[in-house]
């Protein structure tokens, strides 16, 4: 027997007040009346949870009412429905609500949607569990409307309940309802990936492209006839299309289009009766072309889409006296040839010189005689356009026709641009164009009204809108300065009638140049201080008056330094006698004041201490440490020219015996010869080759017993311009000369950390060890003729040095070359240095390779 509503509402009442296990006259109420299942459908919800050994008597009696056949009870069992949705139950409570989708009644569709919305957000895995479940095994119509219902509502669900972990999942479950989809499924379950932030990656974009590739069917040759085969494709690279970008490549879309599209373009059956199937495959191919990467078959490919696009540019008519024959006038396909030329135009940067190396002379000149051909006819239809245009803004390009010649304006300058770079020679790929199909820029606005021949202006132009902002007239002017007003009325009246915990009252304080409010601590319940004593402490200052009187203590011992200032209440009317300023931090303020006091005190201690060291090092500098005292030999290399020649002057006036060690014998006898006759000094040479791996058993045998106190490791090789790593000639024994002798900058960052290294280690043996770092000195291995502040002479820089042995162990030498070292490793980015160094190398290679030319 059905329960009644009586019944109903009073087993409702013991229920809730006794909890008893009454719920099975509430669960019999599915079979009485409407009203009897109206109650019904609220009240199991009410005490599900009360009475666990009937939870699927409950569940069960909660679905018959959502099939009932009154839609008042149905729509309030279907809104109960998500209260049932815990644990172990919210799977298949998703699962019943993804089968009530099937209902035709809009109020119950929408209710159903909403209760799917609020269990999502429960639990978003489960609740996918249940969709996902009847996408792949439920009827057509519950499987349609599931996968609509995600590609609309997923989007709108908030950031916790989309983790990663749940996007994983709708991935993984895609992938399987992907296995077997219509067109229009395999459109709304894109969207679907498409949005969610896992898929916003270039790896996961690449992820997506992978599974479109995948239903594209590109191991397969193309169907030309099946006009199924042909939309499977077209829906594919349309949804592929928005993924593709410098990082995601479309090779395998553009390939497959050359391989298979193309030879077959005129034979391609239409699924859509009106669509032009020819236009719509070269639109996809022209939108792809941008973003191909590597092509293996690249050469063959490029071959096949110039042939196609010979196809459409046809040759001039053969004249017959002196005019052309009216019936042989070819038919210029605008829109066909400007996809085609911008496909070719990308894909022949890839290979530039494809139009002269890879296709015959002949079919060249036949190439060129079609463009010029196809140029006059656009110049003439340009021109016919822009008289068409001429003077047309706003209203009036909205018209059918006049949006047709916008279009038509847009393709021949597009075509026109791209033939102008072919017929370069050789031909040029630098021209960037945007397609006709493809949305405006703003910045290209002027250029569409310049194609008409009008001013640029401020309304609706040729194919773009440009927003006209108009300046507000209330600004204030830049000199014109913000008078602060103490603030009056009802509303300020209150300021003194604050409590004794408001912390802070604000006076403003203002010089007679700088306007600017400072907020001065006012604390209550401190000794008093009046109004009168408080006024009597202010100085005031005009321009050219200024009070005696500078300080002024208060009461309370704190002293303020008021000179210059004058002191605007911003409330005159607050008793101050119940206030007083003090001078008091409270602790965080204490706290972030040592903090901020010893930071201060240690950066002013840094910038001391380096000002006093930058005055010990080049003002006073160290210039009697070198002396024969540390021993009568001093041995430099690389001693025949340059920063070497200028040591050993320098060594031997200061009393040095000098050991000379470079390349050529002649040049030794020289500077020795100079050396003896100038300072009076004894010295020996040594002729070695130091690119040689031989030299030092003769080095070892010159030097023996010889009393060495300075040693000058100065030797270099260098090469007449800079040149690529990999492209030096004898690239093995440049290698080895380099590391042994030299001083590139890799090289001298090596020897730089060795220098510092040993010198580390024999301090305390009282041997000094200093790592030099030149910039550039004129010498004839830099080239630099003319020395300068920054590019000293080899003498001036060697004086310089030697005052700075014995306080750097790194030095650069000379103060100008210590600043610019200061700005290269401390102030600019070490990216930039490279950057920059890399730019001037290039640009000195360029100019000697030029020159070399020349000769």
């Amino acid at each position: 027997m059905a329960a009644t509503v009586e019944e109903l509402y009073r087993n409702y009442g013991i229920l809730a007040d006794a909890k008893e296990d009454l719920s099975k006259v509430i669960l019999d109420g599915v079979k009485g009346g409407p009203k009897e299942k109206r109650l019904a459908a609220q009240f199991i919800p009410k005490f599900f949870s009360s009475f666990p050994e009937l939870a699927d008597a409950a569940i069960n009696a909660q679905l018959d009412l959502c099939e009932d056949e009154d839609v008042s009870i149905r729509r309030q069992a279907i809104k109960e429905l998500p209260r049932f949705a815990s644990g172990e139950n919210l799977p298949r409570v998703a699962d019943i609500l993804t089968q009530l989708l099937q209902t035709d009644d809009s109020a119950e569709f929408n209710q159903v949607n909403t209760a799917l919305i609020s269990i999502f957000k429960i639990d978003a895995k489960g609740t996918l569990g249940g969709l996902f479940s009847q996408i792949l095994q439920g009827e057509d119509i519950v499987r349609e409307r599931a996968i609509k219902f995600l590609s609309t509502k997923l989007k709108t669900m908030p950031d916790d309940a989309m983790t990663k972990e749940v996007e994983d999942y709708i991935f993984i479950e895609t992938k399987k309802v992907l296995e077997d989809v219509t067109g229009e499924e395999f459109v709304l379950l894109m969207r679907i990936l498409s949005g969610l932030k896992t898929m916003q990656t270039v790896s996961g974009r690449q992820q997506l492209v992978e599974l479109v590739v995948e239903q594209a069917f590109l191991e397969q040759a193309l169907n030309p006839a099946d006009a199924d085969s042909v939309d499977r494709l077209l829906q594919c690279t349309r949804q592929a299309l928005p993924l593709f970008s410098k990082n995601v490549h479309s090779t395998r879309f553009v390939t497959y289009f050359c391989e298979f599209v193309l030879p077959n373009l005129s034979l391609l059956t239409s699924p859509v009766a009106e669509l032009d199937i020819q236009l719509e495959v070269l639109k996809l191919l022209a939108e792809m072309s941008p973003y191909c990467g590597d092509m293996d078959k690249l050469e063959v490919n490029l071959n096949m889409l110039f042939e196609k696009l010979l196809e459409f540019m046809p040759l001039p008519p053969e004249e017959e006296n002196g005019e052309n024959a009216a019936n042989e006038e070819p038919k210029l396909q605008f829109s066909y040839v400007e996809c085609l030329l911008f496909s070719f135009h990308q894909l022949g940067k890839k290979l530039p010189d494809f139009l002269i190396d890879k296709i015959s002379a002949e079919k060249l000149k036949d190439f060129k005689i079609r463009l010029q051909y196809f140029a006059r006819g656009l110049q003439v239809y340009i021109r016919q356009l822009r008289v068409a245009l001429q003077g047309k803004t706003g209203d009036a390009l909205k018209t059918e026709e006049n949006k047709i010649k916008v279009v038509a304006l847009k393709i021949t300058n597009n075509i026109n641009v791209l033939i102008k770079d072919l017929f370069h020679n050789p031909p040029s790929y630098k021209s960037t164009v945007t397609l006709s199909w493809k949305p405006v820029q703003k910045t290209e606005a002027a250029a569409a009204a310049a194609a008409i021949g009008q001013k640029r202006q401020s309304g609706e132009d040729i194919g773009a809108t440009v927003t006209t902002k108009k300046l507000p007239t209330n600004l204030p002017r830049r000199d014109a300065r913000q008078i602060y007003n103490p603030p009056s009325g009802k509303y300020s009246a209150s300021i003194g009638n604050f409590s004794y915990g408001f912390p802070l009252y604000t006076c403003n304080f203002w010089s007679h140049r700088l306007e600017t409010a400072v907020p001065v601590k006012i604390e209550p319940g401190l000794p008093a201080l009046g109004r009168t004593e408080l006024e009597a402490s202010i100085v005031s200052r005009t321009e050219g008056e200024m009070n005696d009187s500078n300080h002024r203590t208060f009461p309370n011992g704190a002293a303020r330094d008021v000179t210059g200032f004058v002191i605007h209440h911003a409330q005159p009317a607050v008793d101050m006698e119940s206030f007083n300023v003090v001078g008091t931090l409270q602790p965080a303020e204490r706290a972030l004041f040592w903090v901020g006091a010893l930071t201060t005190a240690s950066l002013a201690l840094w910038l001391l201490y380096k000002i006093i060291t930058g005055f010990r090092i080049w003002v006073l500098g160290n210039g009697d440490l070198l002396s024969p005292k540390l021993g009568k030999w001093a041995v430099v290399t690389g001693a025949t020219d340059g920063i070497g020649k200028s040591y050993a002057e320098e060594l031997a006036r200061r009393g040095f015996s000098m050991m000379l060690i470079s390349r050529s014998q002649e040049k030794l006898d020289d500077v020795a010869k100079s050396l003896e006759s100038t300072y009076n000094v004894e010295t020996k040479t040594i002729a070695v080759d130091y690119g040689q791996n031989d030299i030092y058993p003769k080095i070892e045998k010159g030097l023996a017993g010889l009393e060495i106190g300075v040693l000058v490791n100065n030797v270099g090789i260098s090469y007449p311009y800079p040149e690529f790593f990999l492209h030096i000639p004898d690239l093995e024994n440049f290698i080895t000369n380099m590391i042994n002798v030299n001083i590139t900058s890799v090289c001298q960052a090596f020897v730089d950390f060795f220098s510092r290294g040993l010198q580390a280690e024999y301090k305390c043996k009282g041997i000094i060890i200093q790592s030099v770092l030149p910039f550039f000195v004129a010498t004839k291995m830099t080239k630099i003729r003319k020395p300068t502040l920054d590019k000293p002479t080899p003498e001036r820089y060697v004086a310089a040095e030697l005052t700075t042995v014995g306080l750097q162990d790194q030095t650069n030498g000379y103060f100008p070359h210590a600043v610019m070292g200061w700005v290269t490793t401390v102030l600019a980015p070490i990216k930039l240095v490279l950057y920059l160094g890399l730019r001037m190398n290039k640009a000195q290679r360029g100019g000697y390779l030029r020159r070399r030319k020349l000769r």
